[in-house]
């Protein structure tokens, strides 16, 4: 590890570390558009800058934010030969780094925020959003779909949550596999009581 980050969010974020590689960072006062420090090194240097110009706005990583994230995730293990599921090849990676997180998603905050798509599930890192993966496909005229994917390792996830964050209209709701998915009455949320892998909310 070559140093540590702390997000100058005015929260209790943890730090992080940062492998790879580290740079230097200053801001420069006489630049035109505004600038602010969204993250430090620990000697107090920035490791995030935030920049904004007209309608605009760059964010400077001095680090590079996806190891940071991977790390915890991914053990430092020999390469494991063989086609068993305990093989380290076929390991899913699910403890990654919640604060560097937060810098890789500072870019695209606002244009996904919130995202069109929720869920969680007990016992996840996170409250939404944690190890599921969800989006949505339409169809105009014939239907919407939500794939949902569980990164989390289990082979079996149970009361699973997924939200709508924006209105779509349908009638029915059905999984892809046939399994059963119940809609709340504001027809944003379903409720998937058993997931393995991946599946899908069909709406129609």
């Amino acid at each position: 590890m070559l140093d540590q980050v702390t997000l100058a969010s005015g929260t209790a974020d943890p730090t992080f570390g940062v492998y790879g590689s580290r740079a230097s960072l200053a801001l420069n006062a006489s630049a035109g558009g505004s600038s602010k420090v969204l993250a430090t090194f620990s000697d107090s240097s920035p490791a995030v800058i935030e920049r904004e110009v007209g309608q605009g706005r760059a964010i400077l990583c001095a680090f590079h934010p996806s190891l940071s994230y991977f790390h915890p995730a991914t053990p430092p293990l020999p390469t494991a030969r063989g086609a068993t599921d305990e093989s380290f090849n076929h390991m899913c990676p699910r403890d990654f780094d919640s604060a560097a997180k937060k810098v890789v998603a500072m870019g695209l905050s606002p244009l996904l925020d919130p995202p069109p798509t929720l869920a969680s599930a007990p016992g996840h890192h996170e409250k939404m959003g944690g190890l599921i993966e969800t989006g949505v496909v339409t169809a105009p005229g014939k239907g919407t779909v939500i794939p949902i994917v569980d990164w989390s390792g289990e082979k079996m996830t149970r009361d699973l949550a997924v939200k709508l964050t924006r209105p779509i209209a349908f009638a029915t709701a059905e999984l892809a596999s046939g399994g059963a998915v119940q809609v709340a009455a504001d027809k944003q949320s379903f409720a998937v009581p058993e997931l393995r892998v991946a599946d899908a909310v069909i709406l129609r």
